[in-house]
């Protein structure tokens, strides 16, 4: 305890920890003290601990070595914990022991089957192929066992790799000759059945590609153009349709 007078009649006292021990109540002699630390008790050094990480292990995966942190006299080392981190992959994605791609192929690949290799997280070429008449739709998705992910605690099991399939169509007029496409629809599933009703209200119109973003421009320009028309007829002393409006007769 340190007592110091701060005013007349006024003293103030400190507890605070003692400049030889401390606060531990001990001491230790000059010739007895540990040369390394100097008689603090603790030293900092470096130790390097080897991780090991399992086949299959998941993301976010904490390994935990047991009493390798801080160390002080009376206080009982804590943990080191090492969380696993999956890094991202330019080709598969991973949901738990499954692994997931995307493949775009072309409606002949879809129709007639295809084959196409790719380079496995093990380095091995993966071959993968399909059938003819295994008809790929867009979107479709399929599975290869034992291709996903090693299983922890089942070291010769994997899980399951998931293709998703985008399927490219040929661009428009893809054929020279005209004349080749009914050669084609002759090779295809027959067309949905159709019936042209009768009647005076019966109107037959044609698709166009549509791309929306120009067809709102369109729409705004062609809107603004009927604006700009009508205000010029009300300069003009007309009214809607072009018409004159009425005027004031004059003496």
């Amino acid at each position: 305890m340190i007592m110091r007078q701060i005013g007349p009649g006024m003293v103030q006292q400190m507890v605070t920890n003692c400049d030889a021990c401390q606060g531990e109540g001990t001491t230790v002699d000059l010739k007895d003290r540990c040369k390394s630390c100097d008689g603090k008790k603790t030293l900092q050094v470096k130790k390097v601990l080897e991780v090991h990480i399992r086949r299959g292990v998941n993301n976010n995966e904490k390994i935990t070595f047991s009493r390798e942190g801080d160390q002080e006299p009376g206080v009982e080392p804590g943990d080191i914990i090492i969380v696993v981190q999956t890094k991202p992959h330019e080709l598969f994605e991973r949901r738990g022991e499954n692994l997931y791609m995307e493949k775009t192929i072309s409606l002949n690949d879809a129709l007639t089957g295809f084959k196409f290799v790719i380079k496995h997280l093990d380095g091995r070429d993966v071959v993968i192929s399909g059938k003819p008449g295994d008809i790929i739709e867009p979107e479709a998705v399929r599975g290869i066992l034992d291709e996903g992910m090693p299983i922890q605690g089942a070291p010769d099991q994997k899980g399951i790799l998931y293709v998703k399939f985008d399927v490219k169509f040929p661009d428009e007029h893809f054929l020279e000759d005209e004349t080749m496409y009914k050669e084609l629809e002759k090779h295809l599933p027959p067309r949905s059945p159709f019936t042209m009703p009768k009647g005076e209200d019966v109107e037959e119109v044609s698709l166009m590609p549509f791309d929306e973003n120009r067809h709102n421009s369109t729409r705004g320009n062609r809107q603004a153009y009927h604006d700009e028309e009508y205000d010029d007829d009300d300069d003009m002393g007309g009214g809607h349709g072009g018409h004159p409006g009425v005027q004031c007769a004059q003496s």
